[in-house]
């Protein structure tokens, strides 16, 4: 997971729980533990979340639109996968 994390430039919080769950079946409890993967992934939150998601709400809108379908479809496979809504 780790060697995997480390493909990409950025990561989003939602991205890494999405995988986690999609792919391994595993939602933490603790969003600690999400962190504890940035971080010994070596990346930083900061770096996790490079670009400011409230300079661009359509974007930020979308992006949570598609995570949460994305959940939604793997809700059967994962158990207890949740998204947030405002």
């Amino acid at each position: 997971m780790i060697e995997w994390l480390q493909t990409k430039e950025q990561w989003t919080f939602n991205e890494l729980e999405y995988q986690l769950a999609s792919k391994y079946g595993v939602t933490f409890e603790s969003k600690q533990s999400y962190y504890d993967l940035f971080n010994e992934a070596r990346i930083s939150w900061k770096k996790a979340q490079a670009n400011n998601p409230k300079h661009d709400p359509e974007l930020v809108a979308s992006k949570k639109k598609e995570i949460c379908e994305l959940l939604e479809t793997s809700r059967n496979r994962v158990g207890r996968a949740s998204c947030l809504h405002d």
